[in-house]
């Protein structure tokens, strides 16, 4: 690609936008992008109120309206940002008047055409005042009433107040003779709650079996599970299923691939070539699995134990006649690996539009399945050759190529 100049250049394959030469995408043409529909003139004019328009002088370049792909790039960042700046602030409107009505708060995110700026207008919140705030009315109360008009809280904050006995005037008084009965007071009682503590046979206190897990686990430094917010989980049940039985299927491949390389590992078949071979697809089957895992931990659907997702079945196959009979069936096993693979993609992307799970799966999975299947084909194809020029001594040969090694 050609770099960006102010200058128009007069070959007929132009960005409009960079003015840079190569094979580009028409602006006004249709398109889809991650299931969203996009027509690059009318982003512009949305989004900067600006028109690609014809030539009227005609000429070889009248009709030049294409746009190249950073340019489409960079558009999409500034129609996004322009949809995120007006969503925010529709929503601080929806904060600062509740009861409005969304028609109102949509009419007042929106940004004219000659100012770009969002303006934050500051809304004054004046206090909501009761009736008897303005009620100024004087009914003639006594002054014993004016500690009505306090608040109850300044009645917490006083204190008692304490009468002052005159001791001297107290014992002159005749009514001293006279005992009066002081009103009976009930004594209140408080009951504590009795802890009863089980003791062992030595004296010393036990606890019981759930209050000693609890303190065997914070001693291991174990952390219970909380409870987050579940917006972001947004992976549907059914790949999740699928994706695990992926898992499976991984690992599964993985232990077949085992059995295939410790076969050809016995001193009576001796065959390190394949054995080797063989290993190493167990341990990239292996890798798959993990990867397979890390995934879902990614997308928040492993909170628990994951130990049911390593599971393994025994393999099929213990045996083989020959190194080509098992190049075969590590080709089947690829391609049923593949064709699990193709059905999680197909059903999560026309049933439920999951194209980061779509994505992952086709680049980091698909692309080195179908080359792993063509490697395999290959080397069962040229062993055949050999086996039928040379017999038992091509199976031999091949064996030690799988090694590096010159025969």
């Amino acid at each position: 690609m050609a770099d960006k100049t102010s200058e128009w250049r007069p070959g007929p394959t132009v960005c409009r936008c960079c003015l840079a030469e190569g094979c580009y995408k028409d602006i006004s043409t249709e398109y889809f992008w991650m299931g969203k529909r996009e027509v690059y003139a009318e982003m512009l004019a949305e989004t900067f109120s600006v028109s690609i328009a014809y030539s009227k002088s005609g000429g070889p370049n009248s009709n030049s309206r294409l746009i190249c792909e950073p340019c489409i790039s960079r558009l999409r960042d500034a129609s996004d940002f322009k949809k995120q700046v007006q969503e925010c602030e529709k929503t601080f409107m929806q904060y600062l008047d509740p009861g409005s009505s969304s028609t109102t708060l949509e009419s007042e995110v929106q940004t004219s055409s000659t100012d770009k700026r969002v303006k934050v207008e500051q809304v004054k919140i004046e206090r909501q005042f009761s009736d008897d705030e303005f009620d100024s009315r004087d009914f003639g109360d006594d002054d014993d009433d004016d500690d009505m008009d306090q608040p109850l809280t300044t009645f917490a904050s006083k204190e008692p107040k304490k009468e002052t006995v005159n001791l001297m005037e107290l014992l002159a008084s005749p009514q001293l003779s006279v005992k009066r009965k002081a009103p009976a007071q009930t004594k209140t009682v408080s009951v504590k709650k009795v802890k009863v503590i089980k003791k062992d046979a030595r004296g010393k206190p036990t606890t019981s079996k759930a209050a000693q897990k609890n303190e065997d686990k914070k001693k291991k430094g174990y952390v219970s599970p909380v409870t987050i917010r579940d917006e972001w989980l947004t992976m549907e049940q059914t790949c999740y299923n699928m994706m695990r039985k992926q898992i499976q299927e991984e690992v599964a491949a993985s232990i077949q691939y085992l059995a295939m390389g410790a076969y050809f590992s016995i001193d009576t078949v001796n065959r390190p070539g394949f054995a080797k071979l063989f290993f190493d697809a167990a341990t990239e089957e292996r890798e798959h699995a993990t990867k397979l895992i890390d995934y879902l931990l990614m997308r928040g659907k492993l909170t628990g134990s994951v130990t049911d997702l390593i599971t393994y079945r025994a393999p099929a196959n213990t045996s083989w006649e020959s190194g080509a009979s098992a190049l075969e069936h590590a080709l089947k096993l690829e391609s049923d690996v593949t064709n699990s693979i193709r059905e999680v993609i197909k059903t999560c992307e026309s049933s439920f539009n999951d194209y980061h799970l779509v994505d992952y799966l086709s680049g980091e999975f698909l692309d080195e399945q179908y080359k792993g299947q063509r490697d395999l084909a290959g080397k069962a194809s040229t062993l055949k050759k050999m086996m039928d020029k040379h017999a038992a001594l091509g199976e031999f040969i091949f064996d030690k190529k799988l090694l590096g090694l010159n025969v």
